[in-house]
């Protein structure tokens, strides 16, 4: 039982040997070297002189920690042409565009309740219960409600 053990774990071995060196000898090769550094672009065309003592300031002043020494230029090819994605609607029927009109309606209800009462109740505050209408600000006053009142209310009926 061990020798079987011993076996397993020494193929084992020999095939992840043998699966790295066929990695390894499939990996490009580019002009002879394994790894080469990109060829440096021509210097940057010279700024125009800014007084830097104007008064004003400048990101020229400021100190660069890592400054870029080299860059490398953007490519140039056509770009291709995005295709469309949007749905193309049909024409809409009258019955149809009463009932998304209603629908729209009811949204636009449960939003100014939800909003009528944030502002009734809890007006630049963190949070309001939803039963007793008390405000608190466990957030620091930041006025989270504000997000918060956008949700619909458990008792407003379905859309």
């Amino acid at each position: 039982m061990a020798k079987l053990s011993i076996r397993r774990k020494i193929l084992a071995l020999c095939i992840s040997c043998a699966i790295i060196f066929f990695l390894y000898s499939q990996w490009p090769v580019l002009d002879g070297e394994r790894f080469r550094q990109p060829t440096p672009l021509p210097p940057a065309p010279a700024l125009p002189k800014i007084d830097l003592n104007d008064g004003k300031f400048h990101w020229a002043n400021v100190r660069q920690h890592y400054p870029v020494t080299s860059f490398r230029a953007l490519p140039e090819h056509t770009r291709r042409k995005v295709p469309k994605i949007q749905f193309a609607f049909g024409t809409e029927s009258p019955k149809a565009r009463d009932e998304r009109l209603q629908r729209q309606q009811v949204v636009k209800d449960h939003f100014t309740h939800a909003f009528r009462g944030y502002e009734k109740f809890a007006w630049l505050r963190d949070e309001v219960a939803p039963l007793s209408g008390r405000a608190f600000n466990p957030f620091g006053g930041w006025a989270a409600t504000l997000v918060d009142s956008l949700g619909m209310r458990p008792s407003c009926p379905r859309i």
